[in-house]
Formats: structure tokens, C-alpha cells, sequence
């Protein structure tokens, strides 16, 4: 008995440690207001993104599309914890104006107080 406790606890810790490593990998690499404005760089059009075959373009975009995964995914959570209906029929290259315009403003605020921030814009009465 004292032997599947131990494993137990062993197993609850080591999940924990796992879980936490991962939580912080779902992080975009670029989540200071400061690093996201660097995305501001990608010519958005409404064909895509337009951009040259450079290592450091390719960067932008994949960060840009991360920035995208999380702010999906932070509507998700929302959405579940409080029967929501985000993000409302927007779109997310308007996410994107919306973090840009807040992150011009706060340089030293992060992704996850502009995305709470958004949230708070998409569910204002118009």
C-alpha cells in the first residue's frame, strides 16, 4: 500500500512538472507588446501575408500564426468558462489591428492583458 502511494506521488509531481513545462511552451515567442509590434513588419493583405523567403520573415510569420493559436485558444477558454460566444464573427486579422493598436499604446504590456482587453471590446454593447 505504502509502495503505490509513494508511486502516487511520484507520478502527481511528475505530472505537475510535465504540465508546467508545457503550459509554458503554448506561450508565442513573441508575447511582450514590444515583440509583437515587430510582427507589424508582414504586409497583410487580403490575399495573406505577403513576405519574402528570409529566415527572419519566416520567423514573422510563423509568430504571427502562433499569436493567432493562442488568441483562439484564450477565446476558447473563455468561451467555456463563461458560455461566451467569442470572438463574435470577427476575423483574426482584425484581432491582430486590435493587439498592434494596443500594444502602440501600452509597449510595456503583454499578449494576455491585450487579449483580456480585446474581450473586454468584443463584449461591450455596441
Amino acid at each position: 500500500m505504502i509502495g503505490r502511494i509513494a508511486a502516487s506521488i511520484v507520478l502527481i509531481a511528475c505530472s505537475t512538472h510535465v504540465f508546467a513545462q508545457t503550459s509554458m511552451a503554448l506561450l508565442p515567442h513573441r508575447f511582450m507588446c514590444f515583440d509583437l509590434l515587430e510582427l507589424e513588419k508582414l504586409e497583410i493583405g487580403p490575399n495573406g501575408i505577403k513576405f519574402a523567403y528570409t529566415q527572419q520573415d519566416v520567423e514573422l510569420v510563423a509568430d504571427y500564426y502562433a499569436t493567432i493559436g493562442w488568441l483562439q485558444g484564450y477565446f476558447t477558454a473563455f468561451n467555456d468558462r463563461t458560455n461566451g460566444d467569442l470572438p463574435k464573427g470577427t476575423y483574426p486579422v482584425q484581432w491582430m489591428t486590435w493587439i498592434f493598436s494596443y500594444c502602440r499604446t501600452n509597449p510595456s504590456g503583454n499578449l494576455s492583458a491585450a487579449a483580456h482587453e480585446l474581450i473586454k471590446a468584443l463584449i461591450k454593447p455596441n
